[in-house]
């Protein structure tokens, strides 16, 4: 006959049911850290916060279906022990039975998974909430500046007294059209975002820990349940570890977006110079009393020089679209590690499912 340690079991349990404790964390702060943020801004931050924000609920659903797993996996281990207690208790009471007829005296029952029974506490791994830091938003002392901010300031400082030119050749504002309205907002939640994602991502390869350790600690319960059951854990763990690649790569792709954002901010403020130079120029010839009309052959290539600044300007500015497009790339490889996990929801049983939705 196998045996069973009892108290194990149940400390496995317990150990178990603070997995779900940590998931239910791990949801909570990917929506408060993580979501599409309060709002305002440009078109390109709104497209951010709108691919950003599906990824975000998407990752909470993963964290929910950990609690699910969690939950479940402890209710089923605990389940066991009962069964084992009551197939113990049954074999106690018939020895007694057999006992009182040759006048003997009965042995006291004592459940074998009581607290008073138990060895030491079952210590995690890791503490996966120990990960779960909020990120750091707006400018700090030290940190490294999305960029848009001081391109607004030099835009304003270098275009303010001679965007007029730019809207006699252009027919629309550098200043506002091509620098203020499609980088406005605070970018800097999208590098609050990777920081969030990241610390999930920590916190869900914490969890994974304890389950690898519960795994290969765990030999309180031999035989083919026994066996059947760890290898469960070990599969929920790796779970776990494949959720937090997938944080991983929301965040990767946020990153990239935060980085085109800076590059173009850079890049930008560097054509500026050029820009201003040659609206100045621009608007020494514009004196001429006929006007535009009247501009030679050194004013048009000058007017040529802005309309080519101004479209490797859009250009950067198209790059950090592309960033924010390929978003949707990490969201797909979310996706794809949350749906693995609706398996293991299932197989977890539906007491672990009611008590998290």
């Amino acid at each position: 006959m196998t045996a069973i340690d009892f108290s194990a079991m149940a400390r496995g349990a317990e150990l178990l049911g603070q997995q779900a404790d940590h998931g239910r964390a791990v949801e909570d702060y990917l929506r408060r850290e993580a979501g599409p943020g309060a709002g305002g801004g440009g078109p390109l931050l709104a497209a951010a916060r709108a691919r950003l924000g599906a990824a975000t609920e998407l990752g909470a659903r993963g964290a929910r279906l950990s609690t699910m797993i969690s939950n479940g996996t402890a209710l089923s281990l605990s389940q066991s022990v009962r069964e084992y207690v009551r197939v113990e208790q049954d074999l106690h009471a018939t020895l007694n039975r057999l006992l009182a007829r040759f006048d003997s005296p009965a042995t006291p029952w004592e459940d074998p998974s009581a607290p008073a029974a138990a060895g030491p506490a079952v210590v995690a791994a890791a503490d996966p909430r120990s990960h779960l830091t909020p990120p750091h938003r707006g400018a700090h002392d030290g940190d490294e500046s999305d960029g848009t901010d001081d391109l607004r300031r030099d835009a304003a400082r270098l275009l303010g007294g001679i965007d007029w030119v730019a809207r006699g050749v252009l027919g629309f504002s550098i200043l506002e059209d091509v620098v203020r309205a499609p980088l406005a907002g605070d970018w800097s939640e999208v590098g609050a975002d990777v920081a969030a994602w990241a610390h999930g991502a920590d916190a869900m390869r914490a969890i994974g820990a304890n389950y690898a350790s519960l795994a290969a600690s765990d030999r309180s319960w031999g035989g083919a349940a026994g066996q059947a059951f760890r290898a469960r854990v070990s599969t929920a763990g790796s779970a776990h570890e494949g959720l937090g690649a997938g944080y991983d790569a929301v965040a990767g792709y946020a990153a990239a977006v935060s980085i085109a954002c800076r590059y173009a901010c850079a890049g930008i403020g560097l054509l500026l110079t050029r820009l201003t130079a040659a609206l100045l120029d621009l608007a020494i010839e514009a004196t001429d009393p006929a006007g535009w009309s009247a501009l030679g052959p050194s004013a048009h290539e000058t007017m040529n020089t802005v309309v080519r600044g101004v479209r490797l300007a859009y250009a950067l500015i198209d790059a950090v679209l592309d960033a924010i497009t390929a978003v949707v790339g990490g969201t797909v490889h979310l996706h794809d590690v949350v749906d693995a996990l609706e398996g293991l929801a299932e197989s977890a049983g539906g007491a672990g499912r009611g008590e998290s939705e």
